[in-house]
């Protein structure tokens, strides 16, 4: 086991051999790993050395799959680090393409739109919808990140569009709308993913079955375009939903039309007024904008009495 100094000049001197392409030095520090119990590899696929990742796996035969404390392996830290080139070397060389948690080198390729390195990956075989522990696929971070084409080339593989069969709270089409990205919002509403909630209805995070339906997260973020594309493909602007507001401390249900009007978005009140039914007689663009939805009175005193009588019932 090396000592303290060992590891500490491991980085620099490694570096340096590596670069330069000196393998007698590089074999000199094979065996050597830093505080978090990564090798040689797991730093030469971090800095893109292709050349000494080719030297440790072939020559000196070290382990492609050596995991460090925070379960990475080279070819995670490769595509981590936007090395496109070593990670398709280390794909080549058979490094395994899903480690058993945490996250995984298809993640990584998407969050970067490495569209390359996605395509290396999945002619391997990598699991288009494995998902890391939060029930995120790779779907799901290509639609946050609002990369359209890795958005596009995941469906192409067969991806799910409604990402994790148990989550409604983690689906693509939720975090598309987030990201505001109304390329992504067209790619996944095309691929039928589910507007309406009809798939969905256990969450881990919101323990209701009236969770926001993505009509109901456009009217958050006021986006006109994406809201108009959900209504065009099906959306039911009649559902009642929660929402939370800045100014409330309780939760009610409502129609998009009111989450749009709560939030000041008037463009997206006039797109959902035509289709929405009148929750009253003198129903108008005007009173809605006007009055809004009702708040309860007495908020702080009800949610108090609420959270004492669920006491011992909520888990979180």
């Amino acid at each position: 086991m090396p000592g303290a100094c060992a590891v500490r000049e491991f980085g620099h001197h490694f570096k340096a051999a590596a670069a330069a392409g000196i393998r007698f030095l590089l074999k000199d520090w094979a065996d050597v790993r830093d505080y978090h119990k990564r090798g040689p590899l797991h730093h030469a696929a971090a800095e893109g050395f292709s050349d000494a990742c080719k030297y440790f796996v072939e020559d000196l035969k070290l382990d492609i799959d050596d995991k460090d404390d925070f379960n990475k392996t080279p070819l995670i830290y490769a595509a981590e680090h936007k090395h496109t080139s070593t990670a398709k070397l280390l794909v080549d060389y058979g490094a395994a393409l899903e480690c058993n948690k945490g996250r995984f080198p298809l993640l990584y390729a998407v969050e970067n739109g490495d569209i390359e390195l996605m395509k290396s990956l999945l002619s391997k075989g990598a699991k288009v919808d494995f998902s890391n522990s939060d029930f995120c696929s790779a779907l799901v971070h290509a639609a946050m990140s609002g990369h359209h084409d890795a958005s596009r080339l995941l469906l192409e593989h067969g991806a799910n569009p409604n990402g994790h069969p148990y989550s409604d709270t983690f689906t693509p089409l939720r975090f598309a709308i987030q990201a505001r990205s109304l390329p992504c919002v067209k790619l996944l509403v095309e691929a039928n993913a589910t507007l309406n909630g009809e798939e969905h209805e256990i969450s881990y995070i919101w323990t209701m079955k009236n969770a926001p339906l993505p009509l109901h997260l456009a009217a958050v973020y006021g986006n006109s375009e994406i809201v108009k594309r959900l209504l065009q493909n099906g959306a039911d602007p009649n559902i009642k939903r929660v929402a939370r507001f800045s100014d409330e401390d309780v939760w009610i249900p409502r129609k998009p039309i009111w989450v749009a009007a709560q939030y000041g978005h008037v463009d997206v009140v006039k797109d959902l007024f035509p289709c929405t039914k009148p929750d009253y007689e003198e129903w108008s663009i005007d009173s809605i904008l006007g009055h809004r939805q009702p708040i309860r009175k007495g908020k702080k005193k009800d949610r108090a009495e609420r959270m004492h009588k669920g006491k011992g019932r909520r888990s979180h």
